[in-house]
């Protein structure tokens, strides 16, 4: 039987603090009979060792009368119960009282020289008497004689045990002090507790509200909160399962298998069905399925491991059946019996070859976009060579003799030459977004100056139509970044080149600054113009492709409408916005913000800026007259073009055909720079400039300056070039203005391809 908290509280304290008092008692007693036989003793010593001393001359006269009165004087003290005054030779001088020691028992225990320098008294008790002997001597060592003294320890007694009985009574007192203190403590723990254990007696039987009411201490207070709180989190927790096993219960219920609980004999133990009536797994198996299911289950119990087994039943429904041991336990195992109707999935086979034909009418249609972009890079480098020629024959024919209605012909001649390449780049651009084929390529770049090279490649059709083109660039901005440049140059040639069209008369700002978004750098383009706006009619679909704002039949501007649309997919590709302002009549301004990653140490530079010609009358360095310069170029009309130029810089060029024409004749001439075409027969530009570099012609021209002159505009045909060793790249049609940049980038700087793109 189970004793209370409070009874085992009491008897524990009262144990301890009895066993404690009892320790205590038993020391203080100890140490009372200890100091009382001290006393005693030291009484009968001194009493021996006094009256030996004052009796020596009367023992050593004999003086029997004296000893005498010395004797009964002794008798006042009550205790003193025997005295025995001896001589010398130890006969008796004079006796009193009781006696129960002989003389010879009782050794001397004090020696009383004439001086009385030294006593040694000791005693010796004999039964219920102390006895004190004390030996006179002459100051040569001889015996005079000796005093015996015996006390009664009846009062040492008598003391001794009133002392005990003090003691016994303080150590009961404080054993009863103890025991109520326990009692009250253990009341007082255990009516709080007893406040706990109704609580958990209630919550036991099901009252989930029931909760400790609050308590008298801080700590069972604290308890009691805990208490609460546990039994609050514990109700949710079961209201949170009840609801959970509801749940559950319904989705079982509405599961469209059929799962069944089974012992390791295949009787049912449970189902997700209410209407299930069988005893046996197997009986949901009919005709052979049964044998299977037998089989399989056998499986099961053998290997301890899932199986299963698919089965056609009455022809119509396709049936499959996992079975699954509940644990390791094969004493008492369960198993899960998972019944699932799979007929529409049997397909699987007619699914995976029409998943076969979709991957192959994918691949057909990435085919397809390759071929269709070869087809228009392809076109884009035919028409781009011979116009070529068209271009730079006008250009130079700008700066010939002719007359006023010659200079208007020309001037036409340029304008259309110039929007068809446009056009041509714009439909390429189109071609690789729709295509996927699009990639960023981030590189490291100086900013500033990739950004004045855009906008300075529109100076000359500003200053044709008399218009104003600024440019400011925010101080806070990296001069260094890593991000896509020819992303960058797209984006801000179309719109550059939106405004300009779009603009009779006033000019053109572009602005770069830097914007923060959710703590992240972005560049903010802003290009604003004075020209005619944009309906509000027609802003909706200003980034639409083939659309402009002015669909009349007289169109005032003429474009396919393409800009815009290619900004703001590139745009997009890159992660970045774009948003416009415009007021119809007064003008439009577009914003654009871009991602990119400032560069804190100083990289290589990766990125290429644009060449362009900033005005009509470029300066030419007087050192470009002495430069030996050789040209691979296939097309005649184009070597005429760069011999005419290369007259007009004061250089001498030598012209051949292919790039295995350039190889070998790199073997025989030292030269300072060679303009290499990339699409050439028998050998291309690519696979010469690669053995330029590794010096499978004369030492002096493996470094020899290189400048690519390519049809293909493609920014992965730019990088291709620059991989292979090229310090330039011009791409075709090009005008003297730009060839003269270009020289004067590549042969200044020891890094020149670092900073040069496309045109």
């Amino acid at each position: 039987m189970k004793s209370s908290l409070s009874f085992r509280i009491s008897l524990y304290t009262v144990l301890t603090v009895g066993g404690l008092s009892v320790l205590f008692t038993w020391q203080i007693i100890h140490h009372e009979v200890a100091a009382i036989k001290r006393m005693y003793d030291a009484k009968v010593e001194n009493l021996a060792s006094s009256y030996a001393a004052a009796m020596q001359a009367d023992i050593y006269d004999y003086r029997v009368h004296k000893i005498r009165d010395s004797v009964i004087s002794l008798f006042e003290d009550h205790e003193v119960v025997s005295v025995m005054v001896m001589d010398g030779e130890t006969k008796v001088i004079y006796a009193k009282g009781e006696h129960n020691v002989s003389r010879g028992e009782l050794a001397p225990l004090a020696f009383v020289r004439d001086s009385f320098a030294e006593i040694q008294a000791k005693t010796h008790r004999h039964y219920d008497r102390l006895y004190a002997n004390v030996l006179i001597l002459k100051p040569n060592g001889l015996p005079v004689g000796s005093v015996m003294v015996g006390l009664t320890l009846e009062h040492e007694s008598r003391y001794i045990l009133d002392s005990a009985r003090n003691t016994i009574a303080f150590g009961l007192i404080i054993v009863t002090a103890a025991l109520f203190t326990s009692m009250f403590l253990a009341n007082s723990i255990c009516r709080q507790i007893t406040k706990l254990e109704k609580t958990a007696l209630k919550i036991k039987a099901g009252d989930l509200s029931a909760r400790v009411p609050d308590l008298a201490s801080k700590e069972f207070s604290l308890l009691g909160e805990a208490f609460n709180d546990t039994a609050a989190k514990l109700s949710a927790t079961i209201l949170d399962t009840d609801e959970l096993r509801q749940r559950l219960h319904l989705i079982l219920k509405h599961i469209p298998d059929h799962i069944i609980v089974c012992d390791s004999n295949g009787g049912i133990i449970s189902t997700n069905r209410a209407d299930d009536h069988y005893e046996f797994v197997s009986y949901y198996y009919p005709g052979d399925s049964e044998n299977q299911f037998n089989r399989t289950f056998e499986i099961a119990k053998e290997t301890g491991k899932v199986a299963e087994f698919e089965y056609l039943c009455f022809d119509t429904h396709w049936y499959a059946t996992r079975i699954l041991p509940m644990s390791d336990n094969t004493e008492d195992q369960h198993y899960i019996v998972i019944k699932s109707d799979i007929s529409s999935y049997k397909n699987f086979a007619e699914l995976e070859s029409l998943y076969a034909q979709l991957e192959e009418s994918m691949e057909e249609t990435r085919l397809a976009a390759q071929a269709k972009e070869q087809f228009l890079a392809n076109m884009s480098h035919e028409i781009r060579t011979p116009m070529n020629s068209i271009i730079g024959f006008s250009d130079l024919l700008v700066d010939s003799k002719l007359d006023e209605q010659q200079q208007e012909w020309v001037s036409i001649i340029q304008y259309n030459g110039e929007n068809l390449i446009r056009l041509v780049n714009q439909i390429l651009d189109v071609s690789k977004i729709r295509s996927g084929t699009l990639e960023l390529k981030p590189t490291v770049f100086t900013l500033k100056k990739n950004l004045k090279l855009v906008v300075a490649s529109f100076m000359p059709a500003c200053a044709q139509k008399g218009l104003e083109l600024n440019f400011d660039m925010d101080a806070s901005l990296p001069k260094t970044v890593e991000m896509d440049a020819g992303v960058l140059h797209q984006i801000m040639v179309n719109l550059i080149g939106n405004a300009t069209k779009f603009t009779q008369e006033g000019g053109i700002s572009v602005a770069a600054k830097k914007v923060t978004q959710a703590g992240n750098e972005r560049l903010q383009i802003i290009v604003s113009d004075t020209g005619c706006g944009i309906p509000q009619s027609k802003q909706e679909e200003v980034f639409s492709p083939f659309t402009q704002a002015d669909d009349s039949l007289a169109r005032n501007h003429e474009g396919a409408g393409l800009g815009l649309s290619i900004a703001k997919s590139l745009v997009d590709f890159a992660g970045g916005s774009i948003a416009f302002d415009s007021v119809e009549g007064k003008g439009s301004t577009f914003y654009v913000e871009l991602p990119y990653e400032r560069v804190a140490v100083e990289k290589k530079l990766q990125g290429h800026s644009a060449v362009v010609a900033s005005a009509k009358n470029v300066s030419v360095p007087k050192e470009f007259k002495s430069l030996r310069i050789i040209a691979a170029e296939d097309n005649s009309y184009n070597q005429k073009l760069l011999k005419i130029m290369m007259r007009r810089l004061g250089c001498k060029i030598e012209m051949v055909m292919n790039g295995e024409e350039l190889v070998e004749r790199l073997n025989d001439t030292v030269v300072d720079l060679i303009l290499m075409d990339i699409n050439m027969p028998k050998m291309d530009g690519l696979e010469a400039t690669r053995k330029i570099r590794a010096g499978e012609v004369l030492p002096e021209n493996k470094s020899a300056k290189i400048i690519a002159l390519s049809a293909a505009a493609r920014l992965e045909d730019t990088n291709e070039c620059y991989e292979a060793g090229m310090d330039g790249f011009l791409s075709k049609p090009f005008k003297y203005e730009e060839m003269v940049e270009v020289l004067n980038i590549v042969m200044t700087s020891d890094s020149a391809k670092d900073s040069l793109r496309t045109a």
